[in-house]
């Protein structure tokens, strides 16, 4: 039985409303995935994304295909697992949308997803180059939290390369950046509490 966004994005969409279609598309995907039906909200998503191409091109149609593309991912990992191709160009075209409308708040985050992926995949060198991306990041911007974030999943690689001193040197710089407001922090951007 199909939810009441659903119907009204499927009606908008038959009306020609493509831009209400899509907002619509996005609070049936939300409301899938608030009740843990990530197959559903695989399918709404996705039909959102269908219809964005149709919108004029511009920053109103770029947010809507961003936010399309951030819920899509973690359904995404939920379905065909982190390291399912689909999760990566998801990530990918969330960081050029991202850039595009110079939203710093997600660089972070889709820099670790990106990571995450490569990590599961054994892409170490991928993994590597998206922790060295936040760590470049947390200099460039003077933020403790983010160069510590680098650190950590730079350490992680390492670790996982059995280069144990290299490893061991950027947890150190970790353990020196950490801050107990830095816990609720990571929440925000990351999957864990390093």
């Amino acid at each position: 039985m199909a939810t009441r966004p659903a119907l009204i994005a499927q009606h908008c969409a038959e009306a020609g409303l493509d831009a209400k279609a899509v907002d619509y598309w996005l609070k049936a995907g939300q409301q899938a995935v608030a009740r843990s039906s990530v197959a559903e909200a695989d399918a709404q998503f996705r039909r959102g994304l269908n219809l964005v191409s149709r919108l004029p091109d511009g920053p109103a149609r770029q947010e809507r295909e961003l936010e399309l593309h951030l819920a899509l991912a973690p359904v995404l990992v939920a379905t065909r697992g982190y390291s399912a191709s689909d999760v990566k160009e998801t990530i990918e075209r969330s960081q050029i949308l991202a850039e595009q409308l110079d939203r710093a708040d997600l660089f972070v985050p889709l820099l670790y997803g990106l990571w995450g992926f490569h990590y599961i995949r054994g892409e170490s060198k991928l993994a590597l180059s998206a922790a060295e991306q936040m760590e470049a990041l947390g200099e460039a911007r003077s933020d403790d939290l983010v160069l510590m974030l680098g650190h950590v999943y730079h350490a992680i690689i390492r670790y996982c390369l059995a280069e144990f001193a290299p490893s061991v040197a950027l947890l150190n710089k970790c353990h020196d950046l950490s801050k107990p407001s830095h816990r609720e922090a990571c929440a925000g951007l990351t999957a864990e509490d390093p």
